[in-house]
């Protein structure tokens, strides 16, 4: 993104500085007979004409560039914490505040699938270590032909609360 804005800024540069060469060169060819002082009157109206359009044209991209880095830094980095500087109350401004409260939610949203994965890996080695203990328990029963349903009943509904799907509780 920096390669393509660096070409740009270079490209109009140089688009400038051909129509101000060309400014001069016509007044200078059209009216031969007219005074120097009104060729260098068009000339410096043409100079100031050219610094404002290239001060607009930086106080415009400046910040759409710096808004394409960091999106460019999001998508590659996946660092949710990166933060566009507000350049002022217009347009460009207001994109990046917008810009910045998405990247806030995202971070939050990140950091709260984290948790809930954390608190899943804890449930399954819970339920593991349980499930361990009943099939061992399944295993040591006797073998006098004694029904053991209690035991049974307790493992069947520990299995079944396995395959609920857990709400997330992300809203």
């Amino acid at each position: 993104f920096t390669g393509l804005a660096d070409r740009y800024h270079s490209l109009a540069a140089l688009v400038w500085a051909a129509t101000f060469a060309l400014v001069v060169l016509v007044a200078r060819s059209l009216v031969p007979q007219a005074k120097s002082w009104t060729t260098n009157a068009m000339a410096g109206i043409a100079a100031v004409a050219l610094l404002f359009a290239i001060l607009v044209q930086r106080v415009v991209s400046r910040p759409i560039i710096a808004l394409g880095r960091a999106a460019q830094q999001v998508r590659e980095e996946h660092d949710y914490t990166v933060r566009v500087p507000a350049f002022g109350a217009d347009e460009v401004g207001h994109l990046a505040a917008t810009f910045n409260e998405m990247l806030v939610a995202m971070e939050e949203h990140e950091q709260a699938l984290e948790s809930h994965a954390d608190r899943l890996e804890v449930e399954v080695a819970k339920r593991t270590e349980e499930l361990t203990e009943l099939n061992g328990q399944l295993r040591d029963r006797p073998t006098d032909g004694s029904p053991h349903e209690p035991i049974e009943h307790e493992s069947l509904v520990l299995g079944r609360s396995l395959h609920k799907e857990p709400e997330l509780g992300l809203g």
